[in-house]
């Protein structure tokens, strides 16, 4: 599995409980989704889930990607669905970035008392030595 973006410990980043993990988020989203498709229906000889035998989509996209070195799976999503994966997709982004600048923010202040600790001991130093 490869993502585009770092992925926080699901406890640091508050989530819809309904979600996936964000691996799982991340990589149904690098899949090639088709565009939106208005609307289908399928016939199932044989019977389908829950013993149906037709089901009709609106407004789905579909992805066919690749399981193991032999194998494939056809994923037939809502358009609603994908937004709510890229929206909370965005959101860890944010979160991290967040985080990020925090602590570069957090880098930054405790470089500069350094600094003036530094240049404040050196004051005194002086000081003594007059």
């Amino acid at each position: 599995m490869t993502t585009n973006q770092p992925t926080e410990p699901m406890d640091t980043i508050p989530r819809d409980p309904h979600l996936p993990p964000p691996a799982v988020c991340d990589w149904l989203l690098e899949q090639k989704w088709s565009e939106r498709i208005p609307s289908i229906e399928m016939t199932f000889s044989e019977g389908g889930a829950f013993g149906s035998s037709r089901s009709a989509l609106n407004g789905y996209h579909e992805a066919d990607m690749a399981i193991g070195r032999d194998e494939t799976a056809l994923l037939f999503m809502p358009h609603e669905a994908l937004d709510v994966l890229r929206k909370d997709q965005d959101d860890r982004r944010a979160a991290l970035e967040q985080k990020r600048q925090a602590s570069e923010a957090e880098r930054l202040a405790n470089t500069a008392t350094r600094w003036s600790q530094d240049a404040a001991d050196r004051v005194r130093e002086s000081c003594r030595r007059l």
